[in-house]
Formats: C-alpha cells, structure tokens, sequence
C-alpha cells in the first residue's frame, strides 16, 4: 500500500501500478487475519483517493479506518484518521463537518498523551499534535472564529510548553506525595513495555493482541487516576498538565489598557497568523508559512547585532 502511494504520479502506468498495489493490499488484508495491518492500508488507500480528489471514495476510507482504529484501542490512528477525514470535508466544502471532525481529532490527541512515552512514538506525537492544532486554527480563521481560533492557539502554545517542561523533568512532583510519584513512574516504564510488546505483536494472534490492548487500557486508567490525585495534591503539577483556559475577555480586563497594544505570532508550517489585541478588538492577519518567515526574522536579528545597522548607537 505505501508503493501505491509513492508510486502515484501523473503517468497512466503509475496510476495503474499504485491501483494493483493498492487492490493487492486491499485485498490481503480483507481475506486474512490482519487486525493490526487493515486499518493502516485503510487510512493509505484513504489518502490516496485524497490526494487524487476522489471525496467520496477518502471519506468513507477515513471513516472505516477511524473505526477500526477504534477497536483495536489505537487513538493516534483515530486521530490520524479523523484529521484526514476533516481535511477532506474541508475541501468539500463542509466546513462545519470539517470543524467537528477536526475538534474530534484534538480530543482525541489530547487522550493519547498519559500512554505516549517511548521516544520514537513522543517525537512523532508531537509533530503530529502540532499539524492538528495548525489545521484547526487555520479552519476556525476561514470560519470567521477569530477569538476561537487565539484561544486554540493559546491552549497549543500551553501544551507545548507544559511537554517541554515535561520532558526536562520539571521536578514539580517530588515535594509531594512521594509514593504517587512512584507509582506514576512505575506505571509509565509498564505502559512502555505493554505497547513496545503491542506493536511487535503477531497479526495472526488476536487474543494476544486484545489482552494486550486492554492491559494497556487499564494501565492508562490507573496513570490518570494517580495523576488526578497528584493534580489534588499539588496546585503547580495541576497547572503544568492543566493549564486554566484563558479567554480574550480575561486579557482585556487584565493586561490591556487604552494605550496598550498585543502582537502575537504563530508561525504554521503552511500558514502564520498574527494577532492584534487591543482593548476593544481581537483581530487576525495571515501571514506565510514559518518557512519564508524565519530566514527573514534571523536576518533581521543578525542586523540588530551588528555594528553595522544603520540604527544601532
């Protein structure tokens, strides 16, 4: 199935091979056991049909993938599928059905992060929260839901920073409940062998695999028990994996005046947006994607720095 996709072109004999692969795959994974296998040729064969606008075809492959995703318990295939399905509601025209799909995908991205512990699986886990997050913004904006669209900005902008905190060991937990803290690493070395053993599994072991799945289940039911209690305990654990939601009407009252103006960036990979707050409006401009902006920002600084910019005493 990924040769049908790399092997999609705009010759007639590349449209054909990938045609053959894909019904090849397609059709091995339909006539075999192949729990594991089927709902990635699914999510291919979707984005496929996608990428050759064949709607109809990428919408019902999104939504049979999404589900078979959901049975085996796998959420970062749900949300994988799930922003697929958005995309191509999107093109469609279905904006509004692009948008629940879409918030659909956050929530479920959102879920995945108690069990997301090997490093391999964190680094495309964040690459992966990050597209959403853009798409998301990006949709609220052509919607005309600006003060939406900062508010999801800020929450992506809050997690970011609560995962780097997280991964440089923060150290929030140690002054409290020492053998939660405990319990909470304990669980997490489990969750990585349980999905290490998962993803090594063999197709042809449904059982073995089901076990697996909801051991994995139960292990992540306990993680977020303990670390409700830690959340209890300590006020700044909660803030760090909770950050309180903050809205245009707090900054407004809070941290604006009448001669104060807020400039805030965030740069996408295929769209930037600045925004504008003021104490009477909330507005956003478009901006190119981060790729053209940030050769632009490093030569700006670079003159800042240097002894020969024309402003600088």
């Amino acid at each position: 199935a990924r040769l049908a996709l790399v092997e999609e072109g705009a010759a007639p004999e590349a449209r054909r091979a990938a045609d053959e692969r894909l019904a090849e795959a397609l059709g091995i994974v339909s006539a075999q056991s192949c729990p594991r296998s089927e709902p990635t040729v699914r999510l291919l064969a979707a984005g496929l049909a996608e990428g050759r606008s064949d709607a109809a075809t990428a919408r019902a492959a999104y939504q049979r993938a999404e589900a078979l995703f959901a049975g085996q318990g796998d959420r970062m295939g749900m949300a994988e599928s799930l922003a697929g399905f958005a995309r191509n509601e999107r093109a469609l025209g279905r904006r509004e059905e692009a948008r629940a799909a879409s918030r659909q995908a956050l929530d479920v991205v959102e879920g995945v992060r108690p069990s997301v512990l090997r490093e391999d699986l964190r680094t495309s886990f964040f690459s992966a929260a990050r597209d959403r997050f853009d798409f998301h913004i990006d949709l609220l904006l052509d919607l005309g839901h600006v003060e939406e669209a900062w508010v999801t900005a800020e929450r992506a902008r809050a997690r970011a920073l609560g995962d780097l905190l997280a991964e440089a060991g923060a150290g929030l937990r140690r002054d409290e409940a020492p053998q939660l803290a405990a319990r909470e690493s304990a669980l997490q070395h489990e969750l990585n062998v349980l999905e290490s053993r998962r993803l090594s599994a063999n197709e042809t072991k449904p059982d073995k695999l089901r076990l697996l799945r909801e051991s994995i289940d139960a292990r992540v039911a306990e993680l977020e028990t303990v670390r409700g209690e830690l959340r209890r305990r300590s006020p700044r654990y909660a803030s760090l994996l909770q950050p309180e939601p903050v809205s245009f009407t707090t900054v407004r009252r809070e941290l604006l005046d009448g001669d104060t103006v807020v400039l805030e960036y965030r740069l996408g990979e295929k769209a930037s947006t600045l925004w504008v707050l003021t104490r009477e409006s909330l507005t956003a401009a478009r901006l190119p994607p981060r790729r053209e902006i940030e050769p632009l920002v490093q030569e700006a600084s670079a003159w800042m720095k240097s002894l020969d910019w024309p402003g600088r005493n």
